[in-house]
């Protein structure tokens, strides 16, 4: 009984397959001919959408930075990178003298990139 109901199943499904099919046929490609070419667009776009999300928000961050720190002078009260907050006394091309302790009048001499930030009024209490 199984045998039989096996072997009319594989008749069936011979039929159908040998039997000529009025769909078009389908490339292995997934389509027409264009994919190759569609991909690549997809993936320009995606490339640059990656760009603008990334690259030029990091270029836009370092812009900001390079700017306060050409833009830095006497009296700015700055937190450098290692977190000292100080008072900027002396300026020259690639560095800058922060004074940090008013009462022993201690001064210490910076590189202008460890700079990190010139802080306001309310953040230098």
């Amino acid at each position: 009984m199984l045998t039989a109901l096996l072997a009319a199943s594989t008749n069936a499904a011979n039929l159908i397959l040998a039997q000529p099919s009025s769909a078009p046929s389908v490339t292995p490609s997934g389509g027409s001919g264009g994919g190759g070419f569609q991909m690549i667009i997809f993936l320009v776009i995606i490339m640059g959408i990656f760009y603008f999300v990334m690259f030029r928000d990091q270029r836009k961050k370092k812009s900001r930075r390079t700017q306060m720190l050409e833009n830095i002078k006497k009296g700015d009260k700055v937190l450098t990178i290692g977190g000292m907050i100080g008072i900027i006394v002396g300026i020259k091309d690639t560095e800058v003298t922060i004074k940090v302790d008013e009462a022993a009048n201690t001064k210490i001499t910076f590189v202008r990139t460890a700079v990190d930030r010139v802080l306001t009024e309310r953040e230098g209490t």
